[in-house]
């Protein structure tokens, strides 16, 4: 009966111990695939994020410069003295602006600046006063055209300026008819007519700020020479000639709403 117990007994501590070393065998085992396979996971995040990275680095760009695709830039300028007065009701009255330009437009080069400048202004008014014995009508006619060459040039990053040398030409035709009424079935007409034309040169200066990419707020000075040919035409009186020379200084004081495209 002893005998027995005892050979149960060692069997029993045969099967424990083979047991145990299964179990540390087998968590050996586990614990070593699960450790290459937590090496291989960490291999492949880091792959994958180094890729990542590359990927994101060769997207970055060098330079940080915007790179100008155009050959060349147009600008389109419009005379806003009046329209911003209104808008910023300025008070007192205003001073004329010595700028019969309206409209201008240049066309430079991206690469060197270089370009071509062109300005026009037309102006006409018709008046009738008088009475009913003397009616009188006045109409007024003015052109004014430039072209020239310019060059512009930037000052740090919001500031544009140019410098060129403009040709000029201008007409002007101012028309009064006055008709005398003394009595009935009586009426006499008398036509007087101012007519002026010229040419001239000079240089001019422009200073820009940039609104945004598009938009630019600019002003200009300038010093014309002109010679001009002034008529007087009366009727019943013969003609009479005048041509003045004069140079004329602008001060910077025109503002024009320029877009760049």
């Amino acid at each position: 009966m002893i005998f027995q117990l005892f050979f149960i007994y060692n069997k029993e501590r045969r099967c424990a111990r083979t047991t145990v070393k299964f179990r540390q065998q087998r968590r050996q085992s586990l614990g070593g695939n699960g450790g290459r396979r937590r090496c291989a996971g960490l291999y492949l995040l880091l792959l994958i994020t180094v890729t990542g990275y590359s990927q994101d680095v060769t997207q970055v760009p060098v330079a940080t410069e915007v790179v100008e695709t155009k050959i060349m830039r147009h600008y389109i300028g419009v005379q806003a003295n009046q329209l911003l007065r209104q808008l910023l009701n300025f008070g007192g009255t205003s001073n004329g602006v010595n700028n019969p330009y309206f409209l201008t437009y240049a066309l430079n080069s991206t690469k060197t600046g270089v370009g071509l400048n062109f300005g026009l202004g037309y102006s006409y008014s018709s008046s009738s006063n008088g009475d009913p014995f003397t009616p009188r009508t006045t109409t007024n006619n003015s052109l004014s055209m430039r072209a020239g060459i310019e060059k512009k040039f930037t000052i740090g990053k919001r500031w544009l300026s140019s410098y060129g040398l403009d040709f000029l030409f201008d007409e002007s035709l101012d028309k009064t008819e006055t008709t005398f009424n003394p009595g009935v079935g009586l009426s006499n007409k008398t036509t007087t007519e101012f007519t002026t034309s010229g040419t001239g040169l000079g240089p001019r200066f422009t200073l820009n700020f940039l609104i945004s990419n598009k938009i630019i707020l600019g002003t200009e000075a300038s010093y014309y020479y002109r010679a001009s040919t002034s008529t007087q035409k009366v009727t019943n009186q013969p003609d009479q000639t005048n041509k003045p020379k004069s140079f004329t200084f602008a001060v910077p004081a025109v503002l024009f709403v320029i877009l760049k495209f």
